[in-house]
């Protein structure tokens, strides 16, 4: 099999996974169901171009971030900085995930990734962010810190959806820019300042834009 068959695969098993992560869930989405929709004549042929189900989820979540941190760059707004654009990401990925279908999926398959699988969907990222932003803390805790903002994100919206708490999505949302930025290792003097101006550049972007960069659409 020529390495352009296999991508070209792949890609075929990511569209048909996420369309049936839209229509059961993702915890709910067997291998046994990938296979059946792919028409392949057993499981066994899915593990020629996944490791599991957890690694071809893991590169869902790489393509779509790499698409809303193409998204970000493509603005080309003046004045801002790296920080900027890193909480101007938490803002649109907060936005995608208002939508339930949305959240649930992001919210079930990050929380099974680990570190490393985590770490992968976004190559480099954490060197960047070492070097641009002006953090107090190592590479080594910045990475670890990212992995568990992003298991509490995904604990507090299972807690909300669960009717297991009286708070809602928006109103845990406003709170959580300042949560990571002080994981980040970001002074808390400089929060309010960054986080409000960084608010005043994602009311500028068109909702139709960020509809594009959704898990699912109807």
């Amino acid at each position: 099999m020529t390495r352009k068959k296999n991508e070209e695969t792949q890609e075929k098993i990511m569209a048909c996974t996420k369309k049936l992560f839209q229509e059961h869930g993702y915890n709910k989405t067997s291998i046994r169901m990938i296979a059946k929709e792919m028409e392949f004549k057993n499981q066994a042929s899915f593990y020629i171009y996944f490791k599991s189900k957890d690694h071809l989820t893991a590169m869902i979540l790489e393509e779509n971030s790499k698409e809303v941190r193409k998204f970000i760059d493509s603005l080309e707004w003046e004045d801002t900085t790296p920080l900027h654009d890193l909480i101007l990401e938490n803002l649109i990925i907060s936005e995608i995930l208002k939508d339930e279908a949305n959240r649930r999926f992001y919210t079930e398959a990050q929380w099974q990734q680990t570190l490393p699988s985590m770490m992968r969907q976004v190559p480099n990222y954490i060197d960047y962010l070492h070097k641009n932003l002006e953090t107090t803390i190592t590479k080594e805790e910045l990475e670890l810190n990212i992995f568990s903002y992003v298991k509490l994100f995904c604990s507090m919206c299972q807690a909300i959806d669960n009717k297991e708490t009286n708070v809602t999505y928006l109103e845990a949302m406003k709170r959580m820019p300042y949560v990571f930025l002080d994981l980040v290792g970001v002074e808390r003097r400089l929060h309010e300042t960054i986080i409000h101006e960084t608010l005043d550049l994602f009311h500028r972007i068109p909702e139709a834009e960020i509809q594009k960069l959704f898990f699912f659409h109807e």
